[in-house]
């Protein structure tokens, strides 16, 4: 790896950047870089890959300093204890990152980076900005300089930000710049600055010329100062948003109206703000929750459109307490101590859409508190003490959350003005009963969730032909509700009750088979038995099972004792083939072993033979006679042949021969006769032809028998 010159820096972060491909000597040069340069700000690890028509330049880019994010065209040198700036910077980059290190002053060198957009100095040692200090920056657009150690306004020249063509954002936040003096001379200038933050600036009076030279100011951001009353009459033609959350307010009095642009004024946190009299003709969104107000905001706000008095200490709404208020849509009421409302509180507010008064402490509302609102659709109510259903006269009204009021009764007729209720939340009170005619004619959603509701007829509901979801969760319910009960309702919940489940009831067994079928959806399995002990804990389905399938158990349990049988005989006939099948085939393998054997035995038997036959021969050393293996002659040539009484040439030596037998001693050689030895003459002895064929069949029988007896050994040898 090696430590790039910053001008190849750049050439190579362009060329990641815009994912270009060089040739061969181009990546030579890269290669051949000077490697004494130790603290640059890239590192540029460089592979060469062969390509059909050159090379491709694969650059991984490892900061030292600061992150390069080639994609965003950002550098990030964050919190790296820099006081000057680093050698090697891209110059196009258009974000550049420099808070938290060391520097007492802008670099000048910054002006050199033609497309910087964003800059941000912010928690440095900056402690003063003369007029020359942003020169040349023609493309910034935002500008941090939070954190800072500024300690006064005279610390900044009012024309450096006026150099900055292109300047919208502005943060000065957390600078100790205290006070504004008292002199006419505006304190910033710029004629493209939209956004100004000031924000925990130890802030404590506003000058009326504060914005003089901000002639394109939107929004200005004073949070978290020391303001104590905000009464000046700060000019201003194009200023929409203000911005003052704990600023330490005490009072706003009159010192909107020359805000002509003003739309959205935000003062919540000011936990001593008591007294707000403010006039404004512009102003559409007014948020002052968790302050100390004790009346509703006075004066004239006739395009206030959502105002938000969240967490005050408001303890009445008096007689016309909103007249100012013609237009206002939303009202956030919530978290007061609201005991008392008087019955034309709410008149001229002819446009006010949504009211939300929960977390008060109502015990009672006039029926005719909002008859004038003629637009109000939703009205919560929640977390106050109303003991009971107030018949409001509304005829808008869409959705009413009275739910943890304390409310014990409810009028069938409560509902009747509300002719377009759609949704009634009463869940958590003490609602021990319902009437029967409840008349709510277009009530899709009835909330009754965890009341103390222990009974309901058939009649309950009639007059809800709309009705569709009904909660019924966490009441009192045991029995005796009837599927026809809830007429057209598609979303019922039952659940956390104390069901007392009747196995044998009808109508119970009616209301559960509606309730598993795909008409209505529900929490079955959230239905579970109290009472008898024998269900005590057991779901519906699970305690009703035997009594509810008694006949299909039967007819289950016959066909499963059939089925077993079934199967079972199967099973045994499998293992019977299965048995005989291996017999068979043992059989078989043992009777070709036995064919085998008795083969390979034959086998070795001629082997045998042949072996003693050769070495037979091989130990006479002799040639057979070949007259042993000539059959004799015929009768006819035999007769001609010459008598035998003789000795004969062609026979001597021959067990033919006379003269060789033991009768004649001398052989066919009348030599070797004995000298006087008269010649005997004997009788030829001839065989009876039975001893002949008693012979033959002698030999046969041991051929045979021998034979026999090499099967039988063959035999038992396979057996083996």
């Amino acid at each position: 790896m090696r430590i790039a010159h910053s001008s190849y820096v750049r050439d190579a972060c362009k060329a990641f950047l815009h994912n270009i491909k060089v040739t061969a000597p181009a990546i030579q040069n890269l290669l051949n870089f000077d490697i004494d340069v130790a603290n640059r700000l890239c590192e540029v690890q460089i592979t060469q890959k062969n390509k059909r028509n050159g090379y491709s330049l694969l650059l991984i880019v490892s900061y030292k300093i600061c992150h390069c994010d080639a994609i965003e065209n950002s550098v990030d040198c964050k919190g790296r204890e820099l006081s000057s700036l680093p050698d090697g910077i891209y110059y196009e980059v258009a974000s550049l990152d420099l808070s938290r290190n060391f520097f007492t002053e802008i670099p000048r060198n910054l002006s050199d980076l033609p497309q910087l957009a964003w800059l941000d100095l912010s928690y440095n040692q900056i402690a003063a900005l003369d007029s020359n200090a942003l020169n040349g920056f023609n493309s910034l657009e935002s500008l941090d300089l939070s954190g800072n150690h500024f300690q006064a306004w005279s610390s900044i020249d009012n024309q450096v930000f006026a150099t900055l063509p292109n300047l919208r954002w502005l943060y000065l936040s957390h600078n100790s710049l205290k006070g504004f003096p008292d002199t006419a001379g505006g304190f910033l200038s710029s004629p493209t600055l939209l956004n100004l933050f000031l924000v925990n600036c130890s802030i404590t009076n506003i000058n009326e010329n504060f914005l003089q030279d901000l002639p394109a100011i939107t929004s200005l951001d004073l949070s978290n100062n020391n303001l104590d009353v905000w009464s000046a009459q700060i000019q201003s033609d194009t200023l929409i948003t203000l911005n003052l959350t704990n600023s330490g307010l005490h009072k706003i009095q009159d010192s909107l109206y020359s805000l002509r642009a003003l739309q959205l004024l935000k003062v919540g946190q000011n936990s001593q703000l008591k007294i707000f009299h403010a006039r404004s003709h512009t102003l559409k969104y007014l948020d002052a929750p968790d302050c100390d107000l004790s009346s509703v905001p006075t004066g004239s706000f006739p395009a206030l459109v959502d105002a938000v008095f969240r967490g005050n200490h408001l303890r009445e709404l008096p007689s016309k307490a909103f007249e100012s208020m013609e237009y206002v849509h939303n009202v956030d009421l919530s978290r007061n101590a609201i005991s008392k409302v008087a019955a034309d509180a709410f008149l001229g507010a002819k446009s006010l859409n949504y009211l939300d008064m929960s977390y008060n402490t109502l015990s009672q509302l006039d029926p005719t508190t909002f008859s004038s609102n003629f637009k109000l659709r939703t009205l919560k109510l929640s977390h106050n003490y109303l003991k009971e259903v107030v018949s409001l006269d509304i005829e808008s009204l869409i959705e009413l959350d009275l739910s943890m009021c304390e409310i014990s009764r409810v009028g069938k007729d409560s509902l009747t003005q509300l002719a377009l209720l759609e949704y009634l939340n009463l869940s958590a009170n003490f609602i021990n009963f319902i009437p029967d005619l409840w008349d709510a004619p277009s009530l899709k959603k009835l909330d009754l969730s965890n009341c103390r509701i222990s009974s309901l007829t058939n009649y309950t509901f009639i007059n809800m032909p709309n009705l569709r979801a009904l909660n019924l969760r966490g009441n009192r319910l045991t029995s005796n509700i009837r599927r026809d009960f809830f007429n057209d309702v598609r979303i019922l919940y039952l659940g956390d009750n104390s069901w007392r489940c009747d196995c044998t009831d009808s109508n119970f067994r009616e209301l559960y088979d509606w309730l598993v079928s795909d008409q209505v959806d529900t929490d079955m399995y959230d239905l579970i038995c109290q009472s008898p002990a024998a269900a005590e804990g057991y779901r519906w389905a699970s305690a009703c099972y035997e009594a509810w399938n008694l006949y299909h158990t039967r007819a289950d349990r016959a066909w499963m004792y059939s089925l077993i049988l079934i199967l079972s005989m199967v099973l045994l006939f499998c293992i019977i083939l299965s048995i005989k099948r291996a017999i068979r085939l043992r059989e078989d393998r043992d009777r070709e072993a036995r064919a085998q054997n008795i083969v390979e035995a034959r086998e070795r038997l001629q082997r045998m033979r042949l072996e003693e036959h050769e070495a037979t021969i091989q130990e006479s050393g002799n040639a057979p006679d070949p007259r042993e293996s000539s059959r004799p002659p015929p009768y006819a040539e035999a007769i001609n042949m010459p008598r035998l009484d003789s000795s004969h040439p062609s026979l001597a030596g021959s067990q033919y021969s006379l003269s060789g037998s033991r009768y004649n001693l001398g052989g066919s050689n009348p030599e070797l006769k004995s000298p006087g030895q008269k010649r005997r003459r004997k009788r030829r002895k001839k065989a009876s032809s039975s001893d002949d064929l008693r012979s033959s069949r002698t030999n046969t029988e041991v051929s045979t028998t021998s034979d026999t007896e090499l099967n039988r050994r063959i035999y038992m040898e396979s057996d083996v």
